[in-house]
This record gives structure tokens, C-alpha cells and sequence, in this order.
């Protein structure tokens, strides 16, 4: 990362100029209720995950991982916030997966200590 804008490339600054713009642009219109219906799903599954939601900053580096998502939450369309919910949805599901596995091994290992 970079400590200053000054730190920037002509390319990078760019790129920030361009996302700032987006974001100015999304700001001036209010997102209609499904978007906003969908984005209050995507956050409940975050939560759900283990994600802080009531901290911006966690939702978004969340967000930002290229293996999650990539993007901010405003920056999904409709269509997108369905598919990311479906993903969100999959790692939850293999997060109880793996808690399970993790009782399950830790039982099995307290049950062996007590037959020793």
C-alpha cells in the first residue's frame, strides 16, 4: 500500500480519480428497495460468517478479497448482489461445515483422553 497520494502512480491515480467519481455519481441516487433489500441480505450473511458489520472498514476489506468479492457492496447491481448472496451463502455453509468438523475432531480427542 501507499502511505500518500503523492506515493500514486499516474495510472493508480487515475484509477482513484475514477473510483471516487463512481462513488460521487452512486451517492447523488438512491438506490431503489430491492437494492437496499439485498444489501441488508448480503450484511445479515456477513454476520453470520463472522464479519463485523457494524465496522465499514471489515465489511469492505471482506469485500475487496478477489476470492469474496472484489468490489464494494454499493458497487453491485441488482443481478450481482443475487450471485454474490449465492456465494456468501456457500462460504457460510462451509464455515459450519468446517466448525462441525473442528467439534467433532475435538470430542473425539476428549474421548480418547479419557479412555488413557
Amino acid at each position: 500500500g501507499v502511505c500518500s497520494t503523492l506515493d500514486l502512480t499516474e495510472n493508480a491515480l487515475d484509477e482513484l480519480i475514477s473510483r471516487v467519481r463512481q462513488i460521487m455519481a452512486g451517492k447523488e441516487d438512491e438506490p431503489d428497495k430491492d437494492i437496499r433489500t439485498l444489501r441488508h441480505k448480503c450484511l445479515r450473511l456477513m454476520a453470520e460468517i463472522g464479519i463485523d458489520t457494524k465496522d465499514w472498514e471489515n465489511v469492505n476489506h471482506f469485500m475487496l478479497n478477489p476470492h469474496v468479492c472484489g468490489r464494494m457492496l454499493y458497487e453491485l447491481d441488482e443481478e450481482e448482489l443475487r450471485a454474490f448472496r449465492m456465494k456468501l451463502y456457500a462460504i457460510r455453509d462451509e464455515v459450519e461445515r468446517r466448525r462441525i468438523a473442528r467439534r467433532e475432531a475435538e470430542l473425539k480427542e476428549q474421548r480418547l483422553a479419557a479412555l488413557n
